[in-house]
């Protein structure tokens, strides 16, 4: 448990006047309060829970319970504290603590704000190229891009994605595969880059590159069906010319 104390406690009634059991007690008090500023126990308590003499602590509560018209806080006739209930000699309440507390809180919130700002002053900056870094990177990809249209949407889909070094390789390894592809041998059917970039093509099954291609279908050569010959260029009922006639 903790408690802010004022350095205005020491130059008021309380810290030039005494006696200093009041003071000694008093800031035992602050520490032992709720938020509220109640201290609901008896003497013998906040003296066991404190380990200052119960003698001290007796005089301290009787100081603090007293009229004090030198106090800058007239309410309550400059009392201190005062009983919680009048039914019962031990439990009191802090004058006032709601109205220090909340001035605790105003300045722990200025000195967090202070704090803030000078970790947020003294933190390492973003290098200034780095955007020009996403920029070199996306270069490089529409360098190697097949189909240049749209610039401009292809750059804002590169900076959104944002790859990584290894996603970049493993996109211009993808291009460079899909450029030799069958489909992307006619330009009509290449993707615009940033289509392709949204879409993270990259990954697309690929058909058969254009260079291994096999024949749509197979040379027929002609034979006649009666001489065997392949020679000649008219043909009739599959026979040659000259069998043709001597049939």
């Amino acid at each position: 448990m903790f408690a802010k104390v004022f350095q205005s406690m020491y130059d008021g009634s309380l810290g030039t006047r005494g006696p200093w059991e009041a003071l000694v007690t008093f800031q035992q008090m602050l520490v032992l309060s709720d938020r509220f500023g109640d201290v609901d126990m008896t003497a013998e308590v906040i003296a066991r829970r404190t380990l200052i003499p119960i003698t001290i602590i007796q005089k301290g509560i009787a100081e603090l319970l007293k009229h004090d018209p030198e106090s800058r806080d007239p309410s309550n006739d400059g009392r201190r504290i005062i009983q919680i209930s009048e039914n019962r000699d031990w439990g009191w309440n802090i004058v006032n603590y709601t109205r220090y507390s909340a001035i605790r809180s105003a300045e722990e919130r200025r000195m967090y704000k202070a704090s803030y700002y000078r970790e947020k002053i003294a933190a390492p900056k973003a290098p200034a190229n780095s955007a020009k870094k996403a920029v070199d990177g996306f270069q490089a990809f529409y360098d190697a891009y097949p189909r240049h249209t749209g610039r401009a949407n292809a750059e804002k889909a590169w900076n959104k994605l944002a790859p990584t070094l290894e996603v970049q390789n493993v996109i211009l390894e993808a291009v460079a595969k899909q450029k030799a592809s069958v489909q992307w041998q006619d330009q009509q059917f290449i993707p615009h880059p940033a289509t392709w970039l949204n879409g993270k093509r990259w990954g697309d099954e690929l058909l058969e590159p254009a260079g291994e291609l096999q024949p749509s279908a197979k040379t027929f050569t002609r034979h006649c069906r009666k001489c065997g010959t392949t020679e000649g260029n008219s043909w009739i009922d599959g026979l040659c010319s000259p069998c043709w006639e001597a049939r």
